[in-house]
């Protein structure tokens, strides 16, 4: 071996079916699998393979060694995926033709690939490991599944994994009822249960994770950006969500949260904007107001402390010329006083 390799090591012995056979996913250890479709171990092998990397198993004391045979078809040249086995190192291989070439996942990126098999040894309550070229492979162990990858280019990403896997050291800003976390820092990517399934064209100013359910395509993507964005937007609207969770994610003109749609968003989050274009900051054109907003006054003119002020002197014309009881003052202070929030609300 002259790469470095990096192995998947669960408990239980892996069905030879889930590589041979399309459609069948069952995952007994968790009542939210990651994997749902049953393509995913299928698309990783010839991903990888498709990449350079070699695949090699050990389920339950047999060895399988996953390779490519050229062939055609149409007139066109494929790489179609082959395994062998053998259950010691005295036994000959078995040789079998699998059902697809290495032009499954035609799109997939090496990353996607690894995401599967993280994701399927995370279901099965397993562990991953990155090793050197010159350290001794996991031996045949019975009762248990390693799955091994060999590449330089695989073993790279296993180690940054925190750009496929959110990482618990990411702090929550905001949580709400568990739909979405709004997690510190910016992040090229939107997250479900943990795991990347969308890359932004844009940075967005927080990362967003989505625990709600989310429909996925079959390549773990998200099938609609616009629900993930309708859910940012509903989740800042929310009475509890810290004003500066959403002053960060509205000041940013060139984020992703520039190019979603705003319109669902609460009169709060609208006012927070407002606040922040008052103030002189930079916000999002779909959050700032129109220009008749202001009905051609500008906020220097009219403050809340010049009519507050108007205010002190109504009630100081009314303390020293009016013959009304100190009950009738304390309500007209009362009234006075409702008057001067309902005004300050109404400017800010």
């Amino acid at each position: 071996m002259t790469e470095r390799y990096t192995e998947f090591t669960t408990p239980g012995s892996l069905d030879i079916r889930a590589i041979t056979t399309f459609g069948m996913s069952a995952k007994p250890c968790t009542r939210s699998p990651i994997g749902q479709f049953g393509t995913g171990l299928k698309y990783a092998i010839a991903v990888i393979l498709r990449h350079g990397g070699q695949v090699e198993m050990n389920i339950d004391g047999v060895e399988y060694v996953l390779y490519t045979k050229s062939d055609s078809f149409r007139g066109a040249e494929f790489s179609h995926v082959r395994m062998k086995r053998r259950s010691g190192l005295l036994s000959k291989w078995q040789y079998e033709s699998l059902p697809f070439t290495t032009e499954l996942g035609k799109h997939w990126k090496l990353w996607q690939a690894f995401r599967e098999l993280q994701s399927n040894t995370l279901d099965e309550n397993g562990s991953t490991s990155v090793h050197s070229s010159t350290q001794t492979p996991s031996p045949l162990v019975s009762g248990q599944t390693v799955i091994r990858v060999i590449g330089e280019g695989f073993a790279e990403i296993a180690e940054g994994e925190e750009s496929v896997f959110l990482q618990e050291s990411r702090a929550v800003l905001y949580e709400g009822e568990r739909d979405l976390q709004i997690l510190e820092g910016e992040s090229q990517h939107l997250y479900y249960r943990g795991i990347r399934v969308c890359d932004l064209e844009k940075p967005s100013r927080h990362t967003y994770n989505f625990l709600t359910d989310m429909t996925l395509t079959e390549d773990r993507t998200l099938a609609s950006q616009w629900t993930a964005a309708y859910c940012v937007v509903s989740q800042l609207s929310r009475y509890d969500c810290p004003e500066g969770v959403i002053r960060t994610a509205v000041a940013a003109r060139d984020s992703w949260e520039s190019t979603i749609d705003w319109d669902y968003a609460s009169e709060r989050v609208k006012r927070v904007a407002r606040d922040m274009h008052y103030e002189g900051d930079d916000v999002i054109p779909k959050l700032q107001p129109p220009a008749h907003y202001y009905n051609q006054v500008s906020r220097s003119t009219v403050t809340l402390s010049d009519v507050r002020d108007e205010i002190d002197e109504i009630r100081e014309s009314i303390r020293k010329q009016s013959v009304l009881s100190e009950d009738e003052l304390d309500t007209l202070r009362n009234s006075l006083e409702s008057l001067s929030d309902k005004i300050g609300e109404a400017l800010d």
